[in-house]
């Protein structure tokens, strides 16, 4: 029964972005009322607008009638996908479970076993979303079992901005305000790779890097400075930095990766890079903002130590009296309260709005007159905090865990970025926007609604291999037999 409907909601092609996340919201919603209906229960479902945007988040709110309780636990899954582009010749079979499983067993035969289904989003996290299905039916099935909340968010573009996780807090803090909720807990039900509950969920910041050289001649360089000379060697101490991974007993975060780099020039020229560019994806545990951008501060000065002391043996190597450049190192809320805000973005036509805060900050930078070199340290959007659960859930946790027969193990920290970010408190929100470009104009958080509904979190997903590869596979005896059942157990124990 319930793999049938795993292959529905895997046939309903909803890559992020596209109508499909509209299409398969109506699919959830109407089987949400096909359940109410079935068993003539009184729940509220909701189909929420999302602000400026088509797609839709599908709410249920299950109240148990055992005893009266405001104790809510929410349950959380997304229902969009990454592209199929990685499919290459079996593209046209990504939706398609029984067919693609069948082009496998011709082409990948070592990949096909009994109790394993392919398909685009079954591991993520269409599989999570059954789950939660099957959780919210039995809990309908038995409703005077239990007492307190039960809340079911089926979200849209966790693969894109989280548009809907950061709409659907704002109906969580209704249904706090309203009934005087008291959020015990989060359970996600998004993949993992191995039997295992996290109880966090990592954070991520992008860290962005502007850099203005000092403009001359290629064929007199030693005059000036080269701004994708300072880049580059900034770069080269941070992309696989160990100095910048964050350990947690045995947990490691990856180290930062650098997404994007370039020069910002016109057309071509014989003068060297004035300005460049680049930002770069950190993930983090338990560091604050402070901490964070300190980190950086440090590796840009000793890389601006190794480029004065490079320059200077080369002067005097070749007995020259050009003058060492002196670069200057800011932090955006240092450089903004020595020059003002910078006050217009342009419309740069770019698909990542932040190339448009490059350009924009190019053109601003060369307006006020500046002609000595810097470096710039900031945050770009998007950012999502770290969260973990309460030392009480935890132990709730581990009690259980340790009655039942599967050996089920428990790490702090969800190790991919996910809607849980915006069930954690956020600190360093001054610092955090007085230090982010685009904040409030390509990028903001409601931080009042999100530290309001804040709760400790879990993510218990489905088992598989291979998120957002063609390979992307599920493992369905454990992900849709015994998962929710250990899920509605634990439930069912922490509402008593």
């Amino acid at each position: 029964m319930y793999k049938e409907l795993l292959f529905k909601l895997v046939s309903i092609s909803s890559v992020n972005s596209t109508v499909g996340e509209l299409e398969i919201a109506k699919f959830i919603y109407q089987y949400l009322l096909d359940i109410k209906k079935k068993y003539g229960a009184d729940f509220e479902v909701f189909f929420q607008d999302i602000n400026d945007d088509f797609r839709k988040n599908v709410i249920a709110v299950v109240k148990g009638r055992k005893e009266i309780s405001n104790k809510a636990v929410v349950f959380l899954g997304h229902f969009d996908t990454v592209d199929v582009e990685d499919y290459g010749i079996l593209k046209d079979f990504a939706f398609d479970p029984i067919k693609l499983k069948q082009e496998f067993r011709r082409i990948y035969p070592h990949l096909v076993q009994d109790n394993v289904e392919f398909g685009r989003g079954i591991f993520d996290m269409k599989g999570g979303i059954v789950v939660n299905l099957i959780v919210f039916e039995e809990l309908i099935k038995n409703i005077d079992s239990w007492g307190g909340y039960a809340i079911f968010l089926f979200v849209c573009d966790e693969e894109g901005d989280s548009k809907g996780m950061l709409n659907a807090i704002k109906m969580l803090r209704k249904f706090k305000e309203s009934d005087n909720l008291d959020f015990w807990f989060c359970l996600d039900t998004d993949y993992t790779v191995r039997k295992a509950v996290y109880v966090g969920s990592i954070g991520k910041v992008l860290i962005g890097l502007f850099v203005r050289g000092m403009e001359t001649h290629v064929g007199q360089s030693l005059e000036g400075i080269n701004s994708n000379y300072i880049l580059n060697t900034i770069l080269s101490k941070v992309d696989d930095s160990f100095d910048l991974i964050e350990k947690e007993g045995d947990e490691f975060t990856s180290p930062p990766v650098v997404m994007k780099m370039g020069s910002i020039r016109e057309g071509y020229n014989v003068k060297t890079n004035l300005y460049s560019f680049a930002y770069i994806n950190h993930l983090f545990f338990k560091k604050s903002l402070v901490d964070i951008m300190n980190d950086y501060k440090a590796i840009v000065e000793k890389s601006i130590k190794e480029i004065i002391d490079r320059r200077k043996e080369i002067l005097k190597n070749f007995s020259l009296n050009f003058e060492v450049p002196d670069i200057k190192i800011y932090s955006l809320a240092d450089f903004f309260n020595i020059y003002g805000k910078i006050e217009k973005f342009l419309e740069c036509g770019s698909s990542d709005y932040r190339d448009c805060i490059f350009f924009s900050l190019r053109d601003w930078v060369d307006g006020l007159g500046i002609n000595y070199p810097f470096v710039l340290i900031f945050f770009l959007p998007p950012f999502y905090p770290s969260v973990k659960t309460s030392e009480s859930i935890k132990s709730k946790l581990i009690d259980y865990l340790g009655r039942i027969d599967e050996k089920i193990e428990i790490f702090d920290y969800f190790p991919y970025i996910s809607d849980l970010s915006f069930l954690g408190r956020i600190e360093d929100v001054e610092f955090l926007k007085s230090n982010m470009l685009g904040w409030g104009r390509y990028f903001t958080l409601d931080v009042e609604t999100i530290n309001f509904v804040s709760m400790p979190c879990l993510d218990w997903g489905v088992l598989g291999f291979d998120a957002h590869k063609f390979t992307e596979r599920l493992i369905v005896d454990y992900s849709l037999e015994r998962l929710p059942k250990y899920i509605l157990e634990f439930f069912m124990r922490v509402m008593d």
